[in-house]
């Protein structure tokens, strides 16, 4: 998103088309800053911008940055270092990253990933930590089968509650839904997390195929129904490219030379090489830790 604010031309139409956006240039105040804390939750969302002290960037663009983050002076977002010490650069991003998000997400960036010719880090990190609404008996957690598809059962530690617990059946989906909020403040909406349990001829790759067939709102269960709920307790790692599903979006022409980043600086053209996400997420009885990192190469 910051890097559409300095983009132009059909390279900034892209953005905009993809982002769902009328203009990148409306970016309300504020808009990419989170931080957010209500009991014992937390949800905090930063961003930072590493610049190779070789290259100047356009004061519009630090100042358009600024006002989105919600920052109140540009060193709490850019940060000007010398590439020519990737060890050194990369051990300081690092640990900014293991700072935003709490030590979940270590080692980010590799050494070999940074030379002369890099233009920029921009780095976004999120972590959140919900608690339940509602949290599970840690004493009621044992062993159980979780079968990863029709054939292959796998012995996992499994919470269970009985309760009045928000839930659907969805027929488009082929799949049953529940629904469990965390913990919020008197008077607003509680964030929740959407669980999809696909029915037993149905396989998760067909539910993903599914997905882009509905709407969000129909993911939402707003009716409660008495059960015993099972849930697997788990922890997730992945880190992935998103340059393919960025283009698929129809941001394409930032990848090539046909980028148009003049927004951010007149000395050099420059593309994005590099969209990488790395993400950690935990599920336990007492609720959930999150945590994700993206950063761009330009």
């Amino acid at each position: 998103m910051i890097l559409s604010t300095g983009s132009l031309n059909e390279t900034k139409h892209q953005f905009e088309k993809a982002l769902h956006i009328e203009s990148a240039d409306t970016f309300e105040h504020g808009s990419l800053d989170i931080t957010s804390k209500w009991d014992k939750n937390i949800l905090n969302m930063a961003n930072k911008i590493y610049i190779n002290d070789r290259y100047t960037i356009r004061k519009q663009f630090i100042d358009n940055t600024v006002d989105i983050s919600n920052k109140t002076n540009a060193e709490e977002i850019f940060e000007s270092m010398s590439f020519g010490n990737p060890t050194d650069s990369v051990k300081n991003m690092n640990q900014w990253v293991e700072k935003q998000t709490n030590n979940k997400i270590k080692n980010f960036l590799e050494a070999d990933k940074i030379d002369m010719n890099t233009y920029l880090f921009l780095i976004n990190a999120l972590y959140f930590k919900g608690m339940w609404k509602h949290s599970f008996d840690k004493n009621k957690t044992f062993d159980k089968s979780f079968y990863v598809d029709n054939n292959t059962p796998k012995n996992v530690p499994t919470m269970q509650v009985t309760s009045e617990i928000f839930y659907k059946s969805h027929e488009g989906l082929g799949a049953e839904i529940v629904r469990l909020p965390y913990q919020a403040k008197d008077g607003c909406d509680p964030m929740s997390m959407i669980i999809i349990l696909p029915n037993w001829e149905q396989s998760l790759s067909d539910i993903q195929k599914k997905l882009n067939t509905v709407t969000l709102e129909s993911l939402y269960p707003t009716d409660k129904s008495k059960m015993h709920l099972y849930l697997p307790k788990f922890i997730i790692e992945t880190k992935l490219s998103l340059n393919e599903h960025l283009k698929k979006m129809g941001i394409k022409d930032a990848f090539t030379s046909k980028a148009n980043f003049h927004g951010i600086t007149e000395q050099n053209d420059i593309s994005i090489s590099k969209v990488i996400q790395q993400a950690f997420i935990e599920v336990n009885e007492d609720g959930t830790k999150a945590a994700a990192a993206t950063r761009n190469f330009t």
